[in-house]
């Protein structure tokens, strides 16, 4: 009984309730049958109404209105539209509708792009064609009047032609590598409309790949190459400019080792492993492999470069966990616990 005086106290501080009991003068008097009956019944005759006749899911609130952004699409050096381009409208914030829409310009290099309203957070309009290289805008809508940006009526994209570069992946044989991933990364830094170039091409049977939506200046230009059956390798062209050359005519060779194989398990603070549990190489989230565990707690990563090694582990009910691994011979076994949530 105790108890549930207890309860019924913090609940009536937590909900701000009053509460009277028989003997209080300020009481009413109690219900007549009649009375209590109707206020039992007429409630539940509602909650069955609602449940066989729901209304209608629009009738929560009105639908957030539009406005529409013309996106022309035109070449930059002869200035004609670009019929086909692809347009990816991306929105961040606190608003009603779907975060993304997928359109293409038409004959006249236009497609109208629908903003919601109230202006999301962020408004970003990436924009990519066969032969150019792609760019994005973005708009800013926060409390900060120096950062506040109103989408206009109409914007103008003008793409510049792509610029190619290429290059050769082989391993310690001298052995061409075929299927290797080449992920390319540049984003310009400076305007309204940069540069944003974030897309990878595989390998032929030559090892060799190639990328023609490249921009004139390479600055600022990362590249990462992998390889199931080999050690992955990631590089920036401007701590290696005399990279930008060989790139630019297809003599760039970059050589993948076998890396090394990186054992381990994970387990609980009680000593038990955890079967299942997710890590992930890495810290930010790109270029990142991912592994399980089997029924014993252990995990593998394999082809694992030669370098520190960062790995995160989560479980369902578990604190998640990251360790630093210093990788140094052929084999490393690694061990890390996850703690209780």
């Amino acid at each position: 009984m105790s108890k549930r005086i207890r309860h019924i106290s913090s609940l009536k501080k937590e909900s701000g309730l009053t509460m009277t009991s028989r003997n209080d003068p300020s009481c009413p008097d109690p219900l007549r049958p009649s009375d209590r009956a109707r206020r039992v019944i007429l409630p539940l005759i509602c909650m069955v109404s609602l449940l066989m006749w729901p209304l209608p899911v629009g009738s929560a609130g009105p639908a957030n209105e539009s406005v529409a952004l013309k996106v022309r699409v035109v070449d930059a050096a002869g200035r004609e539209p670009i019929a086909g381009a692809e347009i990816s409208a991306r929105f961040l914030g606190d608003f009603q509708g779907a975060d993304r829409i997928q359109l293409s310009t038409a004959a006249d290099g236009c497609c109208d792009v629908s903003i919601l309203q109230p202006q999301p957070l962020y408004v970003s309009v990436y924009v990519q064609a066969d032969g150019y290289v792609p760019v994005k805008a973005q708009w800013s809508n926060t409390d900060d009047p120096s950062v506040h940006e109103v989408v206009p009526q109409s914007f103008e994209f003008p793409l510049e032609k792509g610029t190619s570069i290429g290059g050769i992946v082989k391993n310690k044989k001298d052995e061409p590598i075929a299927g290797a991933k080449v992920s390319i990364s540049l984003r310009g830094r400076e305007g309204r409309i940069r540069y944003y170039v974030e897309h990878s091409v595989k390998t032929g049977a030559d090892g060799k790949w190639r990328s023609d939506t490249m921009p004139r200046k390479l600055d600022g230009l990362f590249m990462g190459i992998e390889h199931p059956e080999y050690g992955p390798t990631d590089m920036w062209i401007s701590s290696a400019p005399h990279l930008k050359h060989k790139l630019r005519d297809f003599s760039a060779v970059t050589i993948l080792d076998d890396g090394v194989t990186v054992t381990g398990l994970v387990y609980d603070h009680q000593g038990e492993p955890i079967e299942k549990a997710l890590l992930m190489t890495g810290r930010s989230g790109y270029f990142s492999r991912i592994a399980r565990t089997d029924r014993h707690g252990r995990f593998e990563f394999k082809h694992c470069k030669f370098e520190p090694l960062y790995l995160s582990a989560q479980a369902p009910g578990k604190s998640p966990a990251v360790r630093r691994l210093r990788v140094y011979g052929s084999l490393l076994n690694g061990t890390k616990a996850i703690g209780t949530s």
